[in-house]
């Protein structure tokens, strides 16, 4: 079930024999899948429940795009990376620890999982304070170990990021800019005993709260409507149709069913 419904509130249920049927009722507000949105705890990002999803779609300030939290005022860094060496910090809301191995190389459109992990924290650090993924630190020890970005260059690393942040503000309500709203930086590891160029990946996201929901892409709703053949089927809602039906809809104009592979 989906947060804040419970069994009896979208479902009649009737028991005939060894057979039980299920009747889906209107929901008392729009049902959705997956909000596609996260906020942050210690040491992981925690999928919004319905009511913090209203309330950060709520908070969107119209004559502003400047975060609430900018960039400068994120957790301090240190100047050097030392291999092998471990952080004098841990995990923590504004701060995600990773070290991504693949032959494919870093955030590259071959590693859908890295790139999706990547995506929920900066959904989850823009929806909270602000925050730093920090790639090439092992996030059990805190030890420094580097993202070997050989066949890689910076810039091919550049250009990833820029296209993760560019796709997920497909469905944000503004236009998210470099070193206001999010930063990508480079800081090489000392004292590495092979040749190969270590490199800890620091991506850094600002606290969004008041510009309206940061998603990782739109959200999982679904209506019946009136096909061409006069039959009703399953439509999924835009992005624009599910928050305004979120935001200002009345019980009449949002009865959407919620569709799973149950």
């Amino acid at each position: 079930m989906i947060k804040p419904s419970v069994y009896d509130d979208v479902f009649d249920r009737t028991i005939n024999g060894d057979e039980i049927f299920l009747f889906v009722k209107g929901s008392d507000h729009l049902c959705t899948v997956n909000f596609n949105l996260f906020t942050p705890l210690d040491s992981r990002a925690l999928c919004a429940t319905y009511d913090i999803v209203l309330k950060l779609l709520h908070q969107r300030k119209n004559s502003t795009s400047v975060p609430q939290v900018p960039i400068h005022k994120l957790p301090a860094l240190p100047e050097k990376f030392k291999i092998n060496t471990v952080l004098t910090f841990h995990e923590s809301k504004q701060i995600q620890l990773k070290c991504f191995t693949s032959k494919n190389g870093l955030l590259h459109n071959n590693n859908p999982d890295h790139r999706d992990q990547v995506r929920k924290w900066i959904s989850a650090f823009g929806n909270g304070s602000g925050g730093i993924i920090i790639m090439g630190i092992d996030d059990k020890t805190c030890k420094i170990l580097g993202q070997l970005l050989e066949g890689d260059s910076e810039d091919d690393i550049d250009k990833r990021v820029s296209s993760i942040v560019l796709k997920m503000s497909q469905v944000w309500s503004f236009t998210p800019k470099r070193r206001v709203h999010w930063d990508l930086k480079f800081f090489p590891v000392e004292g590495k005993s092979s040749q190969s160029a270590l490199t800890v990946v620091v991506l850094y996201i600002a606290g969004m709260q008041n510009l309206g929901g940061i998603f990782t892409k739109c959200p999982r709703s679904c209506e019946l409507r009136l096909g061409l053949d006069g039959r009703e089927e399953v439509h999924r809602l835009s992005f624009e149709d599910w928050k305004q039906q979120m935001l200002g809809a009345t019980q009449d104009e949002s009865e959407g069913i919620e569709y799973s592979s149950l």
